[in-house]
């Protein structure tokens, strides 16, 4: 259902929608702990991002995916080019 375009699209789209608020909070967190080198807070600030990034896109997909079940959502969905669904799909969840 999904192309190989539109995944790596949606990938994309999730990480720059959910790399803001993990580096605004992760920063402002990870810096007040001073047990941790640099470099120990910066590999643990970047696991986080990623961990945070494939939660937030498995979400994504799952839900999109639900939601196609609707007939007419599906047909507006596949309307749409490879960018606009890629950008679609890593989004979906925003504004909930």
């Amino acid at each position: 259902m999904y192309s190989k375009k539109v995944i790596l699209l949606a990938a994309k789209a999730a990480f720059l929608s959910i790399a803001w608020p993990v580096v605004v909070i992760g920063v402002l967190s990870l810096f007040a702990v001073s047990e941790m080198s640099l470099f120990e807070k910066s590999v643990f600030l970047l696991g986080f991002q990623v961990l945070a990034w494939l939660l937030f896109f498995g979400a994504c997909i799952l839900f999109h995916r639900r939601r196609m079940r609707d007939s007419a959502f599906k047909d507006s969905f596949l309307s749409k080019g490879d960018k606009e669904r890629g950008q679609e799909l890593g989004t979906y969840l925003e504004g909930w």
